[in-house]
């Protein structure tokens, strides 16, 4: 039995001037996500922290699958502290469970001279379920409805062709129709730890 089809649009909430903004709690630096639409089928996402930047250029397209529509997300370009990367092909965001996806860089990692090669996973599907009383700095999003509500992990991993180390290792957290409410990055051998202290859906 195949694992069912994850409605992406209702966990990442990208929309053309959504925003989020973070705590990192492992350096006390606070940061912002937005999401602004470049064309009719084109979002860039541009994550901020001090002068540390990272952007993500998505196309996005619709399939029907038994009459339903399906919004896919492919990411075309990778710009991380300096290092930009566009995928061959792109690199299409995962829409089932234990699905894995992979794309190599067109340009190489400057600091070797290697390929990049880039994976995207849902780890799983699971209910959110938050402690009714959660301890200091808990990501808490609102929950938008009395019906149960689920979230999605998904981690993301740049790796190093020719070394096969990893240059980012990140796990992300997303809540149905918040987005992605907490995260945990190991990127170049510094650790992060962001979680979300407000967004423009609580506006």
């Amino acid at each position: 039995m195949s694992e069912p089809i994850v409605v992406l649009p209702f966990f990442f909430g990208l929309e053309d001037g959504r925003w989020w903004e973070y705590r990192d709690a492992a350096h006390g630096e606070n940061g912002r996500l937005e999401c602004h639409k470049q064309s009719a089928d084109t979002l860039l996402l541009t994550l901020k922290f001090g002068s540390a930047l990272t952007e993500q250029s998505l196309k996005t397209w619709e399939t029907d699958v038994s009459g339903v529509p399906i919004t896919h997300y492919k990411v075309v370009q990778s710009k991380i502290q300096g290092m930009s990367l566009t995928w061959r092909g792109g690199l299409e965001v995962p829409n089932q469970v234990g699905q894995i996806v992979e794309a190599s860089s067109v340009e190489p990692n400057p600091a070797t001279g290697n390929p990049v090669t880039a994976s995207l996973r849902i780890e799983t599907l699971r209910p959110f379920n938050p402690p009714l009383k959660p301890p200091p700095l808990y990501p808490i999003p609102p929950v938008p409805s009395p019906l149960p509500i689920d979230e999605i992990v998904f981690r993301q991993v740049l790796k190093d062709q020719g070394l096969g180390t990893n240059l980012a290792d990140i796990e992300m957290r997303f809540v149905g129709s918040v987005g992605m409410y907490y995260a945990v990055a190991n990127i170049f051998g510094v650790f992060h730890i962001l979680r979300l202290t407000d967004w423009s859906g609580w506006h």
